[in-house]
């Protein structure tokens, strides 16, 4: 019998010590990734709010007319009944005449912004709760504040007179 010198493949120690290897970089590694996934999903509410009020300035400037943005759960009407829920999303438009309802009027869809998880809040205090309307020189007709939570951590966005929004410091938790 011949005695091969050099063996192609793997034994069974090195296939248990790259599987056992394996298995315990998954189970440090998983909650790791499901925590960084965690932290995307809660910049995600303030940088689209903010994406979309600069949207909605410049868009205002650049068509000429007013545009506002109003909290929608659908896409297809500002939210009018109950408490305005912005974590459900919101739309942009322009309002061509003028009436600040999202209509068949001349008014153009600009932009609708929806998030299908439900793990965060994000409320609007009057008057700034049932939408802000950019008039065409890109200045909104309302300033407050945008107030996010969830499970483990509360902001607040601020819409400037100019409207811009910026994260405010706060140390007040979610009720």
């Amino acid at each position: 019998m011949k005695l091969l010198k050099h063996s192609r493949g793997l034994t069974l120690v090195e296939l248990m010590t790259t599987a056992s290897v394996a298995a315990l970089t998954l189970t440090l590694g998983v909650p790791s990734f499901q925590h960084a996934l965690t932290g995307v999903q809660r910049g995600q509410a303030a940088t689209e709010l903010s994406a979309s009020m600069l949207l909605a300035r410049s868009e205002a400037v650049r068509r000429g007319v007013p545009v506002t943005v109003c909290p929608s759960g659908d896409g297809v009407a500002c939210t009018a009944d109950g408490p305005p829920d912005w974590s459900t999303g919101w739309i942009l438009f322009a309002d061509r005449n003028g009436d600040s309802v999202f209509d068949g009027g001349g008014d153009d869809r600009i932009q609708h912004v929806q998030f299908a998880h439900g793990a965060f809040s994000l409320t609007a205090q009057p008057p700034i709760a049932r939408g802000v309307r950019f008039s065409a020189s890109g200045l909104p007709d309302a300033t407050g504040r945008y107030r996010y939570c969830d499970e483990t951590q509360s902001r607040e966005l601020a819409l400037s007179t100019l409207g811009r929004i910026d994260l405010v410091d706060t140390e007040a938790g979610c009720r």
